[in-house]
């Protein structure tokens, strides 16, 4: 038997693998071109970054001046006058499937976040005095995502591309952590109608009559009351927050209210509590599509200056006519 030589076969063997490789890479760049010139994908992504409703929702989520009161709360290490956010959207990303005249869409946003905290380490006494005040800074990342099914309108062909968005599921996200996490959202409509969400990612509002539930049209200076479920590992009670009204070109409407704490809701199953908040609004006069952003803190992030941030956030669109 002759001997086999590894000297003669090295050779033949670093260029097949280079070959391959370089065919594989070859045929990955090709699928990421074609995704990138397919006109329909080009179509939906300018209709998701046009769209009034979805924008609504990053201008909620910064919150900036819409800084909360937290006036009564002592704490050991801090006395927090003010809570707030502000949120930079850094990427964003888009995966889009077709079938036949329908697009499924998955938008995913990545936000990089700064949590403001007005605080003392003394007395509610000495608020007013701004000597006393301290101004934290917590730095954090946030991932937000959301479904979005659109339709080729009729009439259109393969020369005249146009779709619509048909509907939405609600905004889910947070920063990455099992210790805090909405569970479920009970919205009370002024008709009467409650909408109850536990799946944000499968529950859809439509634009039009087409699903059987749309997005909440709601009078103008009409009351909404929203019941939240938060799911966590902390004894004690969170911070839980609603943010609305801002539209395009008004982001100055933005409100920031706290969410009450349902007395006797609380069960804990033996890892974590489960808690029911309870809050109210009244729609602003201003016409339009907007979000109510719903985020929820452990307590701890706000009364230890070095406890990272932890949340989870939910969003509800709706419209004002």
């Amino acid at each position: 038997m002759k001997e086999f030589n590894s000297k003669l076969v090295l050779p033949f063997i670093i260029i097949w693998l280079f070959m391959f490789i370089s065919a594989c890479n070859q045929e990955n760049s090709l699928l990421e071109s074609e995704l990138d010139r397919n006109p329909d994908v080009e179509t939906i992504k300018k209709i998701i970054e046009e769209d009034e409703s979805l924008e609504t929702f990053d201008l909620n989520y910064n919150e900036e001046e819409a800084m909360d009161f937290v006036l009564g709360k002592k704490t050991e290490e801090l006395f927090p006058l003010k809570v707030g956010q502000k949120m930079k959207l850094v990427d964003k990303a888009l995966e889009v499937e077709f079938n036949g005249d329908t697009a499924y869409a998955t938008l995913t946003k990545t936000f990089d976040g700064v949590l403001f905290i007005i605080a003392s380490r003394d007395s509610l006494s000495n608020f007013w005095n701004t000597k006393d005040l301290n101004l934290y800074k917590k730095l954090f990342t946030t991932t937000i995502k959301r479904n979005i099914i659109l339709v080729k309108k009729e009439g259109a062909d393969s020369s005249i591309i146009n779709w619509k968005l048909k509907s939405t599921s609600l905004p889910v996200g947070g920063t990455l952590t099992e210790n805090i996490k909405i569970e479920k959202v009970k919205v009370y409509l002024p008709d009467g109608k409650v909408i109850e969400v536990d799946d944000p990612l499968n529950y859809y509002l439509a634009r039009d009559f087409s699903f059987r539930e749309i997005v909440p049209i709601i009078k103008q200076q009409e009351e909404i009351k929203v019941e939240v479920t938060i799911k966590s590992a902390y004894k004690e009670l969170d911070f839980v927050t609603f943010t609305r009204g801002a539209i395009r070109g008004r982001k100055h409407l933005r409100n920031k209210k706290r969410f009450e704490f349902v007395e006797g809701s609380e069960i804990f199953d033996g890892t974590y509590y489960h808690r029911t908040f309870v809050g109210n609004w009244q729609v602003n006069q201003f016409i339009g599509h907007k979000h109510v952003v719903i985020n929820a803190i452990p307590w701890g992030v706000i009364k230890d200056s070095k406890a990272p941030v932890e949340s989870s956030t939910w969003g509800i669109p709706y419209s004002v006519k």
